[in-house]
């Protein structure tokens, strides 16, 4: 039996919340095999561990999903982490993308950037959330392994 990731499992969900078109999970939704979901998966930098495996989860599900468009994997630079993260979020919502897999590095700034996007995007975002009144498709928390059941 083939396990997927928990990041994989929150792609998966998107993906099919993406090609049916909708937000809301309340419904039952199902991917339609081989459709196209152009997706970004924004670390808080890039080459930190998790977010590595993270991808490569996210790479799998979409390759299971059969998803032709490639996930694009973006992040700032520690340098530029707050600025570079909004400046990659408007630049997602303007190269048409339909998923922001996102961990937050910009704090309360990049509040009004993914309000703007809202419209035009499906988000997913690990630790930490975006803004506390921020909808979300999936949120995904670091756990402890005691809380994980390990």
């Amino acid at each position: 039996m083939k396990r997927m990731t928990f990041a994989g499992f929150g792609l998966a969900v998107t993906m099919m919340a993406g090609l049916m078109g909708t937000s809301a999970l309340a419904e039952p939704v199902s991917a339609t095999p081989g459709k196209s979901v152009d997706m970004v998966l924004m670390p808080k930098f890039l080459g930190i561990l998790p977010f590595d495996q993270a991808n490569r989860g996210a790479e799998e599900a979409a390759t299971e999903l059969g998803n032709p468009v490639k996930l694009q994997y973006i992040g700032p630079t520690p340098e530029n982490s707050a600025a570079g993260q909004i400046e990659m979020l408007t630049n997602a919502t303007t190269q048409k993308q339909k998923v922001v897999m996102i961990s937050n590095n910009a704090g309360d700034q990049i509040a009004p950037t993914a309000e703007a996007a809202q419209a035009a995007l499906l988000f997913v975002s690990h630790d930490p959330r975006l803004a506390p009144h921020f909808p979300r498709v999936l949120d995904l928390q670091a756990a402890a392994f005691t809380e994980a059941g390990a």
